[in-house]
């Protein structure tokens, strides 16, 4: 039996997961299903690695979802400072340092 490329698919999902690469996650994703759909597939029906296997793909899609909704949620959170802060900066001196002179013609 050939070994099993799940757990390097794992690893490729879970690499593109943190580094925020979406459409890498999306088409890792599923290779990392085909790959697991296949391995299980293989397997008898009582075979307790089957459902240790149906476990941790569960998990490790549900890790990705989790770290995805938290990697959205930051961006959003980052995106409201800045539109708060934004009408600050814009208002803001150039070089609040100088005097607030004008030179009249």
């Amino acid at each position: 039996m050939a070994p099993s490329p799940i757990p390097e698919l794992e690893n490729r999902l879970r690499r593109a997961v943190v580094a925020r690469r979406y459409d890498d996650v999306r088409r890792i994703a599923l290779e990392f299903c085909s790959a697991a759909r296949t391995a299980i597939g293989q397997l008898l029906p009582g075979d307790p690695l089957r459902r240790e296997t149906i476990l941790h793909v569960d998990r490790t899609l549900e890790w990705s979802r989790v770290m995805m909704i938290l990697a959205r949620a930051s961006l959003s959170s980052d995106l409201r400072r800045f539109t708060f802060l934004r009408k600050y900066v814009l208002n803001f001196p150039a070089n609040p340092s100088a005097p607030n002179t004008r030179l009249e013609a």
